[in-house]
């Protein structure tokens, strides 16, 4: 977390001290899109009941053409939270509900939501006022949902029956082709510094079981699932405008 706010700093103090005074005149001009975002995520549907709410970090990078509303992304992003509802490990627990580690003392075994997202995503922005590049944005997009249930192991001792390969059967890992949409306020400013969007998006998700076999359930599981979140998400831009800008005539 603390990496990631430092990047945001950086990237909001870069284009204060990378734009000369007469950068906004670019506004219009072609430029390639380098995004960081951040935001809460609410799972809904079969994502709900396996997690649940999470954060997501993101990162992209987008062109735009020249005097033009639309803007295309490739995108990352990775997902993280604390809850995971399903006890994988039910099985490994004692009566009293520890884990016993390799110490022969209860094992401090946590259970997290890990996920990433990567895909395309096509936007056009609705000007509001006089800067064409400000107003808000709807967007679609296409990629690929992967999720999984963490397995945070106890620093002090390990547990050996989650140990290599045998900890892969129990996380659950699922993926499948996604779609996402956004819809939010998004500015390129004219003068150059003041770049972001803030807005609500939408994660679609038709993903299976992507492990051979589960030892919590000791078989095998082709579940379809539908993986839903919405979330807020607000991120910051670099635009690293490329044109000659316009001629400027002084009286």
């Amino acid at each position: 977390m603390r990496y990631f706010f430092v990047l945001l700093s950086v990237s909001f103090v870069l284009p204060l001290v990378s734009q000369d005074p007469l950068s906004g005149l670019k506004n219009k001009d072609q430029a390639v899109l380098v995004s960081v975002s951040y935001g809460p995520e609410l799972p809904l549907a079969d994502l709900a009941d396996r997690f649940g709410s999470n954060w997501g970090a993101g990162l992209s990078i987008g062109y735009t053409p020249t005097e033009s509303p639309w803007t295309f992304d490739l995108q990352g992003k990775y997902l993280f939270g604390n809850e995971a509802k399903e006890d994988v490990l039910a099985g490994l627990r004692i009566i009293n509900g520890f884990i016993v580690g390799n110490e022969r003392l209860p094992a401090d075994i946590r259970l997290r939501m890990r996920g990433i997202y990567f895909g395309v995503q096509v936007g056009r922005i609705f000007s509001l006022g006089s800067n064409p590049r400000a107003g808000i944005k709807f967007a679609l997009g296409a990629g690929w949902l992967e999720h999984r249930i963490r397995i945070q192991f106890d620093p002090q001792q390990t547990v050996n029956q989650l140990v290599g390969d045998y900890r892969k059967g129990y996380d659950r890992l699922a993926g499948g082709p996604a779609l996402t949409n956004f819809i939010g306020w998004y500015q390129l400013g004219k003068s150059g510094r003041i770049n972001y969007f803030a807005g609500v998006e939408t994660t679609l998700g038709f993903t299976t079981n992507q492990r051979d076999f589960d030892f919590a359930t000791s078989g095998t599981f082709e579940e379809s699932r539908v993986d839903v979140s919405v979330g807020f998400r607000a991120g910051l831009i670099i635009p690293l405008y490329m044109g000659e800008g316009e001629d400027i005539f002084y009286r």
